[in-house]
Order: C-alpha cells, then sequence, then structure tokens
C-alpha cells in the first residue's frame, strides 16, 4: 500500500542525500583543477572533431598519411597544454586526507572519465579485463605505436597517456633486462655451457621475444617461464614460437601455468634440490604483493640459483609522479618502495656485499641484483 512505501521511500531518499552530501565535500582546489582539466578535454575534442572533418574531406587514399601527419604536428603543443594540468592534479590530489580519497576518486571518475575511456590504454587498464592491473595486452599497449583509438582526439589522448613516467620507466625496464639476458648469457657461454634462466609473471616476455630476435647468442639460453593466466600463457608461447621460427632460433623455452601461492606452497615441501638456474627475475609482481610475500619469494629464488648465479626483481620507485592519475582515475594500485626498503626484501642468505639495489632510466623503477657466491 502507498502508505506503507512512504516511509521507505524517505529512508532511501535520506541515504541517498547522505551519499550526495558526502560526494559533495570535495576540496575547493581539488574541483578546480578537474574543472579546469574538463574544460580542456572538452574544448580539445570540439576542436578536434572539426580538424578531423577537414581529413576526412580529403582524397580515400591519402586519409591515414594526412591523418598521421596532424597528429604528429599537433602532439606536441597538445602534450604541452595537457601535462601541466596532469602535473597539477597530482599536486592537488596529494593533499587530499586518505578518508576522503574515495569520494574524490568517484568525483574524477564522474567528471573526467567520459573524456578519456576513448583512448585504448585507459579503457584496458581501467575496465581490467583478465580481472588484474597490468596484463599482457597492457604491456603491450605500452610497447608498440601509441596513436591507437577510433579518431585523432582519442589517438592523441592515447599517446599522451603512454608518455607518462611509469610508462617510460616500463620501456626502460625492457633495455635493462635485453642487456641482462644477453651478459648472463655470455657469462655462462665463457664457462662452456648455457644459460638456464626462470622467470615468474613472465608476461608477453617482451625482452626475450627481442632478445630472440636481435641477439644470436639467445642459441645458448635456455628458458622456464611461469604465468597464472591462461591467455598470456598461449599469446606468449605463440608468439615465442613464431619468432623462434622466423629467426631459426633453437632456444628452449619452456611455458607452464603457475601461480605465486602455488610456488610457495611447493617450496615449503621438501622435494629434494630443485633445478638450479644461472639467471631468475621476477619484474613486474612485486608491484603488487606486500613486504612478507615478496621475501618469501626471494628466498625461493636464492635457492634456485646456481652457485655464480644471478637473482634480479623489480619495483616500482615511491617517488612514481603519476601515481595518484593512476589510483584516482584508473584504480591501478601499486605497492611502492624505496630503494631502501626494496633493500630490506634481499634474501636471508644472501651475502651484503653481493646484493645491490638501482635505478635505472628515469628512476620510477628500482632493481634489486643478487650475486650468489661461486662456492655456493
Amino acid at each position: 500500500a502507498p502508505s506503507e512505501l512512504a516511509p521507505k521511500m524517505r529512508e532511501e531518499f535520506d541515504r541517498f542525500i547522505q551519499a550526495t552530501q558526502k560526494a559533495l565535500r570535495i576540496r575547493p582546489e581539488f574541483k578546480l583543477v578537474i574543472a579546469d582539466l574538463q574544460t580542456l578535454l572538452m574544448d580539445l575534442r570540439a576542436w578536434l572533431e572539426q580538424v578531423e572533418l577537414g581529413v576526412r574531406s580529403q582524397p580515400a587514399g591519402d586519409r591515414l598519411q594526412i591523418e598521421r601527419e596532424t597528429i604528429l604536428g599537433l602532439q606536441e603543443p597538445i602534450v604541452g597544454t595537457v601535462l601541466p594540468l596532469l602535473e597539477k592534479f597530482e599536486m592537488t590530489a596529494q593533499e587530499v586526507e586518505s578518508e576522503a580519497r574515495p569520494a574524490h576518486m568517484n568525483y574524477l571518475k564522474r567528471q573526467i572519465h567520459p573524456f578519456v575511456l576513448c583512448a585504448p590504454f585507459i579503457h584496458r587498464t581501467f575496465y581490467k579485463p583478465l580481472g588484474y592491473a597490468g596484463d599482457y595486452e597492457m604491456v603491450n599497449m605500452m610497447i608498440r605505436d601509441p596513436y591507437e583509438g577510433g579518431s585523432i582526439f582519442a589517438k592523441i589522448l592515447n599517446r599522451i597517456f603512454l608518455s607518462t613516467p611509469p610508462v617510460e620507466a616500463h620501456r626502460d625496464r625492457l633495455v635493462y633486462l635485453i642487456q641482462l639476458l644477453r651478459g648472463e648469457t655470455l657469462r655462462s657461454l665463457q664457462r662452456g655451457r648455457p644459460t638456464r634462466i626462470f622467470n615468474l609473471g613472465c608476461g608477453p616476455a617482451k625482452e626475450i621475444q627481442d632478445f630472440l630476435a636481435d641477439h644470436d647468442v639467445c642459441r645458448d639460453a635456455h628458458f622456464t617461464l611461469l604465468d597464472f593466466n591462461d591467455e598470456t600463457l598461449a599469446y606468449t608461447s605463440k608468439v615465442l614460437g613464431e619468432i623462434k621460427r622466423r629467426h631459426d632460433r633453437p632456444t628452449q623455452i619452456q611455458l607452464a601455468k603457475k601461480s605465486v601461492n602455488q610456488l610457495i606452497k611447493e617450496a615449503s615441501k621438501p622435494l629434494g634440490s630443485p633445478a638450479k638456474y644461472d639467471l631468475v627475475y621476477c619484474a613486474g609482481l612485486f608491484d603488487y604483493l606486500p613486504d612478507q610475500v615478496c621475501k618469501r619469494l626471494m628466498n625461493i629464488f636464492y635457492d634456485l640459483l646456481a652457485p655464480g648465479g644471478l637473482l634480479v626483481a623489480t619495483n616500482v620507485d615511491d617517488s612514481n609522479p603519476s601515481k595518484n592519475w593512476m589510483e584516482y582515475a584508473l584504480d591501478w594500485h601499486l605497492v611502492y618502495r624505496t630503494g631502501q626498503q626494496f633493500a630490506t626484501l634481499a634474501p636471508g642468505e644472501a651475502r651484503p656485499d653481493l646484493v645491490k639495489v638501482r635505478a635505472v632510466g628515469t628512476g620510477v623503477n628500482i632493481f634489486i641484483e643478487v650475486r650468489k657466491p661461486e662456492n655456493g
């Protein structure tokens, strides 16, 4: 009956008003920077739609070329206009108290998402179709042609967000890992044997793709690659197989499905001596794992090393200048560590003089390198 419904409706309305008022308690300076960003994106989209109409009026055969030239000509001034606002957002978001962050995150999404989700990289990182951040396709997007999207506006936005420090740092990391693979393979070769390499959380294994394509010494490497996601393993197996065939590489590559929990569980069972590797590396996983799990993994990895072998792990440094954008706009949360904090994760049995923590490139990525003594 209507008389019974009325009190319930009133209760629901009161809850709605409370939630709305909570959402309205947004810091004025935060509202201001979001309004500036929203206005810029709205005006930029409208202006680029007009530019796009001009491109579409060109002869069909020339359109793609003209579009690319237009984007290349415009990207520098557009990036120069958008990035300062993103930097201002970072500083403003830094001041938001932790209990007020969820409301501020929702506010940003409501105001800004309608403009930025057209960029494929932003879309995938926010929606996480495989259920977690940093999946193999997100990694692929960081490496391939950045001009993806259904419009000139989307393509330029995609390019902007693929130029942020953590993405640049990811590309720096690839260069470092390729040098690592080459260096450790040559080191074993001097000892007259192939290099046994173990990688947990391999993803698309882009560093191994490039190593196979560009370095003949890859013939002397044997890879054991682990990941917990079926789709990732199927993709990586296919791509590495194609590269091996194209470049006629006899490199041994074994892929297996295994999660962090499975690895830890298996390591706690006494199974005799585990296989020994010359290089054990884990690039990216520690960004999502607590200290206790990382420390356990580092001890397991160290046990897997042959005498003289090298253990390498990576983490995103606490100084990441895009941290707030990732968290507020993309729900992309990492476990950040300083170099000092990362050093505390070194394996318990490691000799302190054989443990190094260093930054590469932009300094947003840090690496821990642990060499096992030759005498084991």
